[in-house]
């Protein structure tokens, strides 16, 4: 969508009114196929002033020019729009998450963003100071406020409702427009008044919001009684079916603490279902970006080593990084592929935070870390470290010099804390140098204890089975994370296994287009072998017409066309394995004269295969 640009910001009426055209011009180039008006784009709610109660009921020519900001605004509005007219068939998934919009700030932002507080009045208040800026702070203050309203419960009250919020949204542009002639051209005021210019454009997308809102989630019950705040960031990631079910508003219990990885903690929660029943996911918040600038210099610097290392190379950008969407992506691809290496994923709201919920994945991480007692020379390290802390990290506070100490130490010698009565940071020196309260963590594998002495048994065939399958869907969608601390492996009586990936927020990546990737957490080939169900079914799909069409709701065309090529690549190799190589029957198959087990531990290097790397922490 090309818009001509100007350096003069429009009014709201003329930018509404140019909106229309654009998303008409911008839905029919997605769709390839002329529509009729969006009648969604259509503001179903009276306002006052210039802003007019329908925008542009008739098309009009795009004449208008829109400023730099305005374009951006007016994109994401269309994207707001054309939301609405989503296929059925895409049930939860989002249309493209990437065009989520920005919320509007809080008047404490803004005052941030000015730089100053506004004047106080002279003569009792009396005489007015600051008069359009306290209004704009006051209207968003009110704004703010009545977000904290539930949905009404039947379509006439919320669209009441979305008139008073709509009339708020209004009174606070023009408020700024006022303040914006008053002081344009002011040096001083040069970034008070670009503060207020970028918070009309946030005006706008709410206000797109609100009338998505408006015209979409009143009718539909199971969304009634959500807050307006929860119900607009839902609609802004275009998610209103997947967040009307998980959202805060159907908790039934909530442990914020369970767990965590490398970016972001993760939450048990339990919510009401449809039927009255009650079911258990696990939450995991998806971050804006990724954050360098923290208290703690340990969580600084391994960030910054992802994005470096991982991100940046793969096509993952930190400043976008959307995981979520890369984990529904990755739990569609492993549906469609047929297979059962991850757990349902779904969109989700929890604590006014986008994010994912997704299945416990069953069994237990196929490495796990042993504790053992803390040797005496690997201790003297510790309490060497403890004695520095103050003189070598002066800038920090207490808690960020004991991490660095202790990531200094988990990485040179694995010695961790170990007493659970207290925290290190909060430990006197007695106890941070008494060895008692240390361990050394060993990393191991678990294999031993899964297969449990079945070498060459059902147990050991299923395991490799399902680690090469999960080979093949980390290879498809990219995942460079696959380390054995994200994947749960688990054997039931039968002798049946379950090999589930956990954490693949760093998948997808849009400069991945052939593999092996050569970065993090991989094999260093392409898959030795293939089950012969995932190789027909691999044969019988059509990437345009069994992946693309969902795939563009959640990943970047670049992302997309990155996926074609890996699919194209896996296909191709799929179809040139030798037949010994198409594996029916993992406990009996024989490759060359060698059992599966023999074959992937005598090719390659340790990283062939996850069953060989796996293998190697066993010995």
């Amino acid at each position: 969508m090309n818009i001509p640009i100007s350096g003069q910001p429009l009014s709201l009426a003329q930018t509404l009114a140019t909106a229309q055209d654009a998303i008409d011009g911008q839905i029919a180039e997605l769709n390839g196929r002329p529509l009729d008006r969006v009648q969604s784009a259509i503001l179903p709610i009276e306002h006052p002033g210039d802003l007019p109660p329908t925008v542009n009921a008739v098309p009009t020519p795009f004449t208008a020019q829109l400023s730099g900001r305005m374009q951006q605004v007016l994109g994401e509005m269309a994207g707001a729009a054309s939301a609405s007219l989503a296929d059925s068939a895409l049930g939860e998934t989002a249309r493209n998450l990437h065009d989520r919009v920005p919320r509007l700030m809080s008047s404490a932002t803004l005052t941030e963003n000015v730089g100053h507080k506004p004047k106080a009045d002279l003569l009792f208040g009396l005489i007015g100071m600051s008069t359009h800026y306290k209004a704009v702070l006051g209207g968003l203050d009110a704004y703010q406020a009545k977000l904290s309203t539930p949905v009404g419960m039947d379509p006439a009250s919320a669209r009441e409702h979305a008139a008073g919020l709509a009339k708020d949204l209004t009174a606070i542009h023009r408020d700024a427009d006022q303040y914006i002639k008053q002081h344009e051209g002011t040096p001083a005021k040069a970034k008070a008044v670009e503060a207020m210019r970028v918070m009309q454009s946030q005006v706008m997308n709410e206000m797109a919001l609100v009338n998505r809102v408006a015209t979409s989630l009143v009718d539909n019950a199971a969304v009634r009684g959500m807050s307006w705040k929860d119900s607009m960031a839902g609609a802004g990631y275009r998610l209103l079916d997947s967040v009307a079910r998980y959202n805060d508003t159907n908790l039934a219990e909530a442990n914020d603490s369970f767990g965590g990885g490398q970016v972001n903690e993760v939450a048990k929660l339990t919510y009401h279902t449809p039927e009255g029943g009650l079911e258990t996911r696990i939450f995991k918040a998806d971050p804006q970006r990724l954050d360098t600038q923290t208290s703690s210099p340990v969580h600084n610097r391994n960030t910054q080593n992802i994005i470096n290392q991982v991100l940046v190379p793969s096509g993952i950008d930190p400043e976008r990084p959307a995981f979520a969407a890369r984990n529904v992506a990755m739990a569609f691809v492993n549906e469609a592929l047929g297979l059962n290496n991850l757990v349902h994923t779904s969109f989700a709201l929890h604590n006014e935070t986008i994010g994912m919920v997704m299945d416990e994945a069953p069994g237990r991480t196929s490495y796990h870390h042993v504790k053992q007692a803390v040797p005496g020379l690997v201790f003297d390290f510790v309490k060497d470290a403890v004695q520095m802390m103050d003189a070598q990290y002066p800038q920090h506070t207490r808690q960020a010099r004991i991490a660095e100490v202790l990531n200094d130490m988990a990485e040179e010698y694995k010695v961790v804390w170990n007493n659970a009565s207290t925290r290190p940071e909060m430990a006197s020196d007695t106890e941070l140098q008494n060895p008692a309260n240390w361990a050394q963590r060993i990393t191991t594998s678990g294999y031993p204890d899964l297969l449990n002495g079945d070498v060459g048994g059902l147990k050991q065939a299923n395991l490799q089975r399902g680690l090469s399958n999960l080979e093949w869907l980390d290879g498809l969608s990219a995942q460079t994370d696959r380390h054995g601390f994200n994947f749960m492996t688990g054997a039931k009586a039968d002798g049946s296994i379950t090999v589930t990936g956990i954490d693949n927020d760093f998948s997808f990546g849009s400069k991945i287009d052939g593999l092996p990737p050569g970065i993090g957490n991989c094999i260093s080939g392409l898959p030795q072998l293939i089950d012969s169900r995932l190789a027909a079914r691999l044969d019988a799909l059509d990437f345009d017409r069994d992946l693309k069409p969902t795939l563009d709701t959640l990943l970047t065309p670049e992302e997309v066309s990155a996926t074609r090529a890996r699919f194209d690549q896996l296909k191709a190799h799929a179809a040139s394995l030798a037949p010994d190589r198409v594996i029916d029957n993992w406990q009996t198959a024989q490759i060359g004269g060698l059992s599966v087990h023999d074959h992937l531990l005598a090719a390659g290097d340790d990283s062939s295969s996850y069953y060989k790397r796996d293998q190697a922490y066993v010995a």
